[in-house]
């Protein structure tokens, strides 16, 4: 089963990471990635199991870096430029950058030329700004964040891991709000989606992966996509 924790140390980095984060965090600089559904979850009053990650993942719309790489809490990756480190790693998780381009497919992988991935799954991320720990954050809703999830084409541990983060998004999203966003996508990529949530149910009904959420809701859902 993947890594969850209820416990506060994680929490502790993550709330430590996003409250030193924030003043860098705008309409084009937004959080994406693993740890989406806790915060989300943690704005809510009741983080419950947090996936345990080893970073936060920033999303740039447009822009430079520069506003992030000179927060004081981190320092430049020796060995990969789109990662910085946290100059204290018992307080803090490291920051990922990424980057959003709209006009790409979702599988499309390009250098943005300022030491960051533009990934293509990322254009479906929509965001909207939430409260934790009275820090207003620009994040990615838990419905687009599910979507971009269900598109993805990681195989492997990879592929586990974000089944269960895909399955914690779900719990937590309007599901009528992942279906307008599938919706949009090509009939290629609603068959992907439609695959790898299969995938996702199964692993649930095999307790591989964790879902606090209405397993046979989340079925019906599956079976109405089209």
């Amino acid at each position: 089963m993947a890594v969850l924790s209820s416990g506060e140390t994680f929490a502790q980095k993550l709330r430590n990471t996003l409250r030193d984060l924030q003043p860098a965090l705008n309409d084009d600089i937004v959080i994406v990635g693993s740890n989406v559904p806790g915060i989300h979850a943690m704005a809510k009053g009741d983080p419950g199991d947090l996936f345990v990650t080893m970073d936060v993942d920033t999303a740039i719309r447009r822009g430079d870096t520069d506003i992030i790489r000179s927060l004081s809490q981190w320092k430049a990756s020796r060995d990969e430029p789109s990662i910085l480190a946290p100059r204290d790693p018992e307080t803090h998780l490291e920051i990922n950058l990424l980057g959003i381009r709209e006009d790409l497919q979702p599988d499309a992988v390009l250098d943005s030329g300022d030491n960051y991935v533009i990934f293509g799954g990322l254009n479906l991320i929509q965001t909207e700004r939430i409260i934790v720990d009275d820090l207003v954050l620009p994040v990615a809703t838990s419905e687009s964040f599910a979507v971009e999830k269900m598109v993805s084409e990681r195989t492997g541990i990879k592929r586990f891991r974000d089944m269960q983060v895909l399955v914690l998004a779900l719990a937590s999203s309007r599901l009528n709000g992942a279906r307008s966003i599938y919706e949009k996508l090509s009939e290629e990529w609603r068959y992907n989606a439609r695959i790898t949530l299969a995938e996702a149910v199964l692993l649930i009904e095999q307790n591989r992966i964790h879902f606090p959420g209405d397993l046979p809701e989340l079925k019906t859902f599956l079976a109405e996509l089209e």
